[in-house]
């Protein structure tokens, strides 16, 4: 970019037009009167701020949130026409808490009068007409120092970022100062609670997290824990009481089974023993009688022949 071109658009950039006190009628006004005289000033400066005008909304809601000092009736005195552009100056940097904090401090100064905000202000428009002045210094010393070359697209890069950097640490310094001065006494009260209730948290889930750590050693010793002896043996003994009862029936059922058996078993060996001896004496009376005829003959035998031999056979008759 050419250094001329740039020169003229920083120029432009801060060419706003200003509403001296002076300009300003010394009788109380209607809002459509201070819209149209601020919006006329506008007109005087660069285009780029033609649509930043002050509106009815933006006057309203000023007043609504105590930045104005209260308004008799539906008109608006000279001072109340000084605090809009002191707001409207503001309101591009600061949130509406910050500038009436701002504000309302002036506003509670013991020698605070309107004829001091006057003075202030018209300070304050010859203050930013030197910034205007320096803007387009400060830029061209800017890429000066840092060897920065316009023309080249990266460099011309490296220049938006590093004045938007100044801009933004511009506007961080204005809120830390403003915090130190005029610190938000409500925030603070907002902050401490919210630090309070953290603590307290905290404090709860640490003390939720020993106990849990606490209960784990329990919690392992009771899921591996064996029931005591006397315990085991006194149900392994009810169990078996339970189960041993139907076995042991059929124990004394088997047991008079077997009895009843031997009983029978005796009985058949008797029979069995009597029938025995009936064949045997029926033998022995077959076996006597046999015999005794044998005897007889025998006898007759020898009787009748002395020499003959005891071994000598029987005829066969």
């Amino acid at each position: 970019m050419d250094l001329q071109e740039m020169k003229r658009l920083v120029e432009d950039a801060v060419g706003d037009a200003d509403l001296r006190p002076e300009d300003i009628p010394a009788i109380d006004l209607y809002l459509d009167q201070i819209t149209s005289l601020a919006s006329g000033k506008l007109r005087e400066g660069s285009p780029r701020f033609y649509d930043r005008v002050l509106t009815k909304t933006m006057i309203n809601n000023y007043s609504k949130d105590g930045l104005l000092s209260p308004i008799n009736g539906k008109k608006y005195s000279k001072e109340h026409f000084l605090q809009m552009l002191l707001v409207y100056a503001l309101k591009n940097t600061l949130s509406i808490g910050e500038i009436k904090r701002i504000l309302q401090n002036i506003y509670r100064m013991p020698d605070y009068e309107a004829e001091q905000l006057c003075a202030v202000y018209n300070r304050f428009l010859d203050i930013k007409q030197d910034l205007r002045d320096r803007a387009w210094n400060f830029t061209e010393h800017f890429y000066q120092t840092e060897h920065l070359n316009p023309d080249n697209e990266q460099d011309f890069f490296l220049l938006l970022l590093g004045l938007s950097a100044m801009s933004s640490y511009l506007k961080n310094t204005v809120q830390a100062l403003l915090e130190a001065h005029y610190p938000d006494l409500n925030a603070e009260r907002e902050r401490a609670e919210r630090e309070r209730k953290e603590e307290l948290r905290r404090a709860k889930e640490e003390k939720k997290a020993a106990k849990k750590k606490a209960d784990e050693p329990n919690a392992r010793a009771g899921s591996g824990a064996r029931p005591p002896a006397n315990a085991s043996r006194a149900g392994t003994a009810s169990t078996e009481a339970s189960d041993g009862a139907a076995p042991s029936q059929s124990n004394a059922d088997a047991e008079a089974a077997r009895s009843g058996n031997a009983a029978s078993g005796e009985d058949t060996a008797a029979g069995s023993s009597s029938a025995g001896a009936r064949s045997g004496s029926s033998r022995s009376g077959s076996g006597v009688g046999s015999g005794s005829s044998g005897s007889d003959r025998v006898v007759g035998s020898a009787a009748g022949d002395p020499s003959a031999p005891d071994s000598e056979p029987e005829a066969d008759v």
